[in-house]
């Protein structure tokens, strides 16, 4: 069996591939939203909840897997050393599934920097509204060093993560609730109705929208914040839905 770590569009895509190839999958969530992703797909098992290290090898040893494909977000990073320590003590396969970075093509005004602290301390010198696109998960790194009233938030409108918002003083008014994805004219849209002077993103590839955001903000004309992703050691890595499926594939009828 494999184990498909996911949660977004990339992992209902493999298992589908996964699925119409023949192969027995289990694939594994951390939140119900991202479980939600892979609804309607037959052929495979679904579950949500994070796992601590120890609680991914003892589903790995109980459900008999014997290759983990690892599609979680770019960002993930302790999800992605959590299964390839899990391989490595277990003597399973491992495969990467990792999406295209995003290329600048010259945007001048493009800053790159290699977490959301440093984006924060950034901005916090500068003058001008930001609008966020990095999800919840970074929001505090922003917060403590960026006046609220400068931020504007797009995250996903559920409850949990507007309640969030409000607890780190972002203010309704500028909580965007929405759910990608988002052409570049509606990330223009938003720059010009909120007056923004900065958008943040992270390094999340084309599934991710990264191109748009950096379109939109070099149309209006304003900077794009770019945090890089995290520097992990994959091992096998695969670019493409296809060449991740076949490679999984193949690890398993070799062992």
């Amino acid at each position: 069996m494999i184990l498909l770590l996911g949660g977004t569009c990339d992992s209902r895509a493999l298992a589908e591939l996964l699925a119409k190839k023949g192969a027995s999958v289990l694939l594994s969530a951390a939140t119900e939203y991202g479980e939600s992703l892979a609804s309607g797909v037959t052929g495979i098992e679904t579950r949500s909840g994070r796992l601590t290290s120890i609680e991914l090898e003892l589903l790995a040893l109980e459900r008999g897997i014997r290759c983990i494909l690892d599609a979680t977000h770019p960002y993930a990073a302790q999800a992605s050393k959590s299964a390839i320590e899990c391989t490595r003590r277990l003597g399973i396969a491992y495969i990467r599934y990792e999406r295209a970075k995003t290329q600048c093509g010259g945007f001048s005004e493009a800053l790159r920097f290699d977490s959301a602290a440093q984006a924060a301390d950034f901005l916090s010198c500068s003058e001008g509204n930001v609008l966020l696109t990095t999800g919840s998960n970074t929001l505090e790194e922003f917060t403590a060093k960026v006046e609220p009233e400068r931020l504007y938030a797009r995250v996903l409108p559920t409850s949990g993560v507007i309640g969030k918002c409000e607890a780190l003083g972002i203010k309704p008014s500028r909580i965007i609730g929405m759910q990608g994805p988002f052409s570049e004219s509606m990330n223009r849209e938003l720059i010009r109705s909120y007056n923004i002077s900065f958008i943040v993103t992270k390094d999340a590839g084309a599934e991710g929208g990264t191109a748009e955001k950096l379109g939109a903000a070099k149309a209006e004309g304003i900077k794009a914040v770019i945090i890089n992703r995290p520097q992990m050691e994959y091992g096998r890595i695969c670019s493409t839905i296809e060449c991740a499926a076949q490679a999984a594939i193949e690890a398993i009828a070799a062992m």
